[in-house]
């Protein structure tokens, strides 16, 4: 299976290995998220930005350079060792009023599956409740970039854990499929979403975030 872009064909990369792997790029242990090339050349995570995205949405990132090289092999481990633990700067959270707008307002113009609606009401939760408390469907990549593109227009994103920047367009993460469940203070505001995932295999719940992004929130 071709996994990477038109700069990564699947034959310039060997064989992914098999089993739960540790990703060198986020560090979560898993079998299905993130892979690994056999040769540790390559990887590709879910979790973590990268200017290159692999056909099937997720992130690669070269951990070593295969061309031949006039460097010492400790200058080239040194190389491969900064390329996994870069990082983009990330932003200090927004105040809870900007955090409020800007969550309340997405919600407001998302929909809620019906799927997702009928597992909000086996939990005892009533349409009214459903739609006061602005539950919604995570929207896929299309859609998130539309919304994003449409919120930086009113509102400053930058803080907003969710919100990054690409090409210096903003995107909200589509990492997972599943529905937002607000997450309120004392005074009813939104100061964060959760995710009720629909494939529950690695945990029922996420929180919506950007870290790792650029431009990004934790």
């Amino acid at each position: 299976m071709n996994l990477f872009t038109q700069h990564y064909s699947a034959s310039q990369a060997s064989p992914f290995k098999k089993g739960r792997v540790t990703c060198p790029i986020c560090g979560n242990t898993h079998r299905y998220h993130c892979s690994v090339t056999v040769d540790g050349m390559r990887a590709i995570c879910k979790n973590k930005w990268s200017e290159r995205q692999a056909k099937d949405g997720r992130y690669i990132h070269l951990l070593q350079d295969k061309s031949p090289s006039p460097f010492s092999t400790q200058q080239t481990a040194a190389t491969a060792t900064n390329i996994r633990e870069y990082r983009f700067a990330e932003h200090k959270r927004a105040d809870a009023e900007q955090l409020h707008a800007v969550y309340s307002t997405l919600l407001s113009r998302l929909e809620l599956a019906p799927t997702h609606g009928d597992d909000l009401l086996q939990r005892g939760l009533s349409d009214t409740a459903i739609a006061a408390n602005l539950y919604a469907s995570v929207p896929d990549k299309e859609a998130g970039a539309r919304q994003a593109r449409a919120l930086a227009r009113i509102y400053d994103l930058t803080g907003v854990p969710g919100f990054y920047r690409r090409n210096g367009r903003w995107q909200v993460n589509d990492c997972c499929k599943g529905y937002y469940i607000p997450y309120r203070n004392h005074l009813g505001r939104i100061m964060g979403l959760q995710i009720r995932l629909d494939d529950t295999s690695n945990g029922k719940y996420r929180w919506l975030s950007s870290k790792g992004f650029p431009d990004g929130t934790a």
